[in-house]
């Protein structure tokens, strides 16, 4: 173009470097921006961690109380099993002894008959 002059050197480096100076500024704010999202992440990871643990170790205690006390029923269960089983044997022994004594009073009652009534052959 006529009558204008060019941009001399000195200028086109005075803008060069304002643009450098500009995306500087703008590469730092990014890099603030993206270490604070970073260590909002780090913080995030860290407490969905700890929240984690915690619900892990309330249901390891809860687990753990309801096993001791599912041992405890077992064992109150077992002694139970082993009252009843003896109980058991107690009355098969007992009933055995009692149909030994019926046996014997069905013989008594058997003999007193024919005694009082006689042979039932004796009338045939």
């Amino acid at each position: 173009m006529p009558g204008r002059r060019s941009p001399g050197v000195k200028g086109a480096l005075f803008r060069l470097e304002q643009k450098v100076g500009e995306h500087e500024g703008i590469l730092q704010v990014l890099t603030k921006q993206e270490d604070a999202a970073a260590d909002d992440t780090k913080d995030i990871f860290a407490q969905m961690k700890n929240e984690f643990q915690s619900m892990m170790d309330e249901m390891r205690t809860e687990m753990t109380d309801k096993l001791k006390a599912a041992y405890v029923e077992i064992e109150r269960l077992r002694k139970q099993l082993s009252i009843v089983k003896g109980e058991q044997t107690i009355h098969n022994s007992q009933l055995k002894d009692q149909s030994k004594v019926i046996q014997v009073l069905e013989l008594s009652v058997s003999n007193l008959q024919r005694e009082l009534n006689g042979d039932i052959d004796d009338y045939d």
